[in-house]
């Protein structure tokens, strides 16, 4: 089973173990099965979901039909950025592709911890930074490969 303390530890070393109880008492571990949403296009997004086992799957809806965005898998971060970030509707879906554990995170949690304390602060600006960077890649794979390309690129991943 996924341990979230473990987790924390490791994915911010530079926090003590009351920040890190901070930080894990605005997560939550659930299991989705395949085909359960987790962010619903139209509603507001709460934060992202690291995946600790699974695949997720994006997509937006273009004229009725089903676009994917990206997937993710196991050890990475899935989240409706302009969601989670303006308090604004998603406008993609996020679906588990297989059974999947996530953590999820509060993200006005996290904000509001990282406003108080510097250090969690840091942790927040790297989660960004990351979930920035991952974004720049996507928009680079879908300007450059094609959709075939860039499914096997992740198959092969």
């Amino acid at each position: 089973m996924f341990n979230t303390l473990e987790f924390a530890r490791q994915k911010f070393p530079s926090l003590n173990a009351k920040e890190v109880a901070q930080i894990i008492a605005k997560s939550k571990l659930r299991k989705l099965k395949p085909g359960e949403l987790f962010i619903k296009e139209g509603e507001v997004s709460s934060g992202p979901a690291y995946i600790a086992k699974g695949v997720m799957r994006s997509y937006v809806k273009v004229d009725g039909e089903e676009k994917t965005v990206v997937f993710r898998k196991d050890s990475e971060f899935i989240g409706a950025l302009p969601s989670m970030f303006n308090d604004e509707p998603a406008v993609e879906t996020v679906v588990a592709v297989e059974n999947c554990i996530i953590l999820t995170l509060d993200w006005k949690g996290f904000r509001q911890l990282a406003a108080k304390n510097s250090i969690i602060g840091r942790a927040y600006s790297r989660v960004i930074e990351g979930m920035m960077l991952e974004s720049v890649d996507r928009i680079h794979e879908f300007t450059t490969l094609s959709a075939e390309q860039r499914y096997v690129k992740f198959i092969q991943e």
